[in-house]
């Protein structure tokens, strides 16, 4: 009898208090996670990495939308979460972000005008007229010196693809973020441990690619991309992949004399692999540690394990930075 009191209520309890499904999205594979909607609660109920169809996402850009929305669909059916509340980062690739130094100390009179003046500057793939622009202003240490603004930009013609893909899927979608901004908040307890004038290195190591991203003062400066990691037997390729790390932090040095120390950071699948570890342990470069959501607390997996792989590294990042705006906004 009371479970089927219980049967009845669900359907009441899902209406008052929807779950919170954080998707993260990247061109292979999609992270589904769900978490109470109340309290500030760090355990995931649903946490699941699915790959998409085949030529779903492209270089950040959705090509499949109805096979990408009928997956979505489907897996916030099986697992029960219709009527969730859905909050997204948009693929790494899709967006684009710059740091951008005013002219004056004060906030710009006309911001969009000085960014149209910069925008050959800038470097961005498409014009800004046809993207959506945020811009966050950023603290200085000294109130003579010029404002600055985390600049991040991504098409609108993406953007209206997104929204079209959550229609498909029949659910409401709440926002979409950038994945930067969403691996900057999750970062920001170590970043705030960091010694002032330190630089905290984030080197994301996977099986398909790594990155490199620079924070000065706890404000990401400089993203680039990284030869691939290679097997363990493959130990060329990883001693030019560490030099490659080494050479971005002595350039950054060499511009930075005031520079103190450096944290490097290891992110993803590879992170923990020993002779990578090994390998960057050698560099008296820097100070190293490895970036783990779970062992740090800022997600708790689902206490039974499922079928599918766990996601780890940047995709865990994001949606513990997606979390973290939706338990202390």
């Amino acid at each position: 009898m009371l479970s089927g009191v219980q049967d009845r209520i669900k359907p009441l309890k899902a209406w008052l208090f929807p779950p919170r499904v954080l998707l993260e999205l990247e061109d292979r594979w999609l992270t589904l996670s769900a978490f109470p909607s109340r309290g500030k609660v760090h355990r995931a109920t649903v946490l699941q990495r699915v790959p998409l169809p085949a030529g779903s996402i492209v270089a950040g850009e959705p090509r499949r939308n109805e096979a990408i929305g009928d997956l979505i669909g489907d897996l916030l059916l099986e697992h029960g979460l219709n009527g969730a509340r859905i909050v997204a980062t948009l693929p790494h690739q899709a967006t684009q972000w710059r740091l951008v130094q005013w002219a004056t100390p004060g906030w710009p009179a006309n911001a969009e005008k000085e960014l149209e003046d910069l925008n050959p500057d800038l470097g961005l793939s498409y014009p800004l007229k046809t993207a959506y622009v945020t811009l966050l202003p950023l603290g200085r240490s000294d109130s003579r010196d010029p404002a600055s603004s985390l600049l991040v930009t991504v098409r609108r013609a993406a953007v209206q693809a997104w929204i079209d893909i959550f229609t498909l899927a029949g659910v409401e979608l709440e926002r979409l973020e950038s994945a930067q901004l969403s691996e900057w908040r999750a970062l920001d307890p170590l970043l705030k441990r960091v010694p002032s004038g330190g630089l905290f290195v984030q080197v994301d190591l996977y099986e398909s690619g790594s990155r490199v991203v620079l924070y000065s003062n706890g404000v990401p400066e400089y993203e680039q991309a990284l030869p691939v990691a290679g097997r363990p037997v493959q130990a060329d390729l990883n001693r030019e992949l560490v030099q490659r790390v080494e050479a971005i932090v002595r350039y950054w040095r060499e511009q930075e004399p005031g520079l103190t120390s450096v944290q490097l950071g290891l992110v993803g699948s590879y992170a923990e692999r020993q002779d990578l570890v090994d390998l960057f342990r050698r560099s008296e470069a820097w100070s190293l540690e490895s970036v783990d959501v779970f062992k740090l607390g800022w997600i708790v997996p689902p206490g039974t394990g499922g079928e599918t792989p766990l996601p780890n590294g940047s995709q865990l990042l994001r949606v513990a930075g997606l979390l973290q705006e939706e338990i202390n906004p």
